[in-house]
């Protein structure tokens, strides 16, 4: 006797993989069973597509902390809040609160909209509109960024906060140390108001490190320890800095230019703020050795008793 397997409860549906969570009953073999089945599965499969519709990123109950990056880092707050029009279109607006989690100061940062999967972002400075998401893209399709056009490589899901979320990995074309990730009601890896800019922005960057809903915390970013981010308060001075190659792939050498101060050290740091490597400075120069540092960012200081000059680089 043939007999079938049929699971009722859930799937959840984590990265590239199925965990299951069901009970099973156990039928014999017959053409009407095999109906019931079909029917059964159909049903099943409607459910579930049902239960991923209805995520939004404008959801005005949710905070998104991101860390700029470039000459220095530091964490600035984003959050949904009121109703602007501009260009003629009703857009929900976007405030971003600067190294500030009670939210106390916002500024204006652009206004955000969404039609049938599509989410727009608009300062009023301009007549079109900027798409920064469309979840119907599937593996293989394109969208066209600064320097061409990134290609989504996968599409899955993965839970957040209890729901199934869809998620799209773009292509790196830029040598594997940045992947643009979507995450439906999340945003981008790159910030809610910033997919699509890596690489786009002179010499500063955008990263999503957590959201949180209702003051709960519903994601954080692996690639980072924490949720607030910054190295703000170190005095600066007006130096020119050179790292070349960079990329490091082998050995770099830096350079401080234009500068009467004496330095001792370069201090690397990672993207989650922990100190690396503390190399020697001799003469305002010091070389980088690939050896020990994965592929990926990297944050550097060079200091003296009382200033410090800073920068970023990266190893492939």
């Amino acid at each position: 006797m043939v007999y079938y397997v049929i699971g009722y409860g859930y799937v959840r549906i984590l990265g590239n993989h199925q965990q299951d969570e069901l009970s099973f009953i156990y039928l014999p073999d017959s053409s009407e069973m095999k109906k019931i089945i079909l029917v059964l599965l159909i049903t099943l499969s409607f459910s579930t597509a049902k239960a991923q519709s209805g995520l939004t990123h404008i959801d005005t109950t949710c905070v998104w902390s991101i860390m700029t990056s470039g000459w220095g880092f530091m964490t600035s707050y984003y959050f949904i809040q009121g109703d602007t029009v501009l260009n003629g279109q009703h857009w929900k607006k976007i405030y971003n609160c600067y190294q500030d989690s009670t939210l106390s100061n916002p500024s204006f940062t652009c206004g955000i909209r969404e039609e049938n999967g599509r989410v727009f972002i608009s300062n009023g400075m301009f007549t079109n509109d900027s798409l920064v998401y469309d979840h119907n893209l599937e593996v293989g399709d394109s969208v066209q960024v600064c320097m061409g056009y990134k290609v989504v490589d996968t599409v899955d899901y993965v839970l957040i906060d209890g729901l199934s979320r869809k998620r799209i990995v773009f292509a790196d074309p830029w040598g594997g140390w940045h992947k643009e990730i979507w995450l439906e009601g999340i945003g981008s890896n790159s910030g809610l108001p910033y997919a699509l800019t890596y690489g786009c922005l002179f010499d500063i960057a955008f990263d999503l490190l957590c959201v949180h809903k209702d003051g709960n915390l519903i994601f954080d970013n692996p690639m980072f320890d924490g949720c607030f981010i910054s190295n703000v308060g170190i005095e600066e001075i007006n130096s020119s800095v050179v790292f070349y190659p960079n990329p490091l792939t082998d050995i770099s050498e830096l350079k401080i230019l234009n500068s009467n101060s004496v330095f001792q050290s370069l201090i690397i740091i990672d993207v989650s703020g922990r100190i690396i490597r503390e190399i020697p400075v001799i003469a305002n120069k010091a070389r980088v050795d690939k050896s020990g540092l994965k592929n990926g960012l990297y944050f550097y200081y060079i200091k003296n008793e009382s200033q410090a000059l800073r920068g970023r680089f990266v190893v492939q």
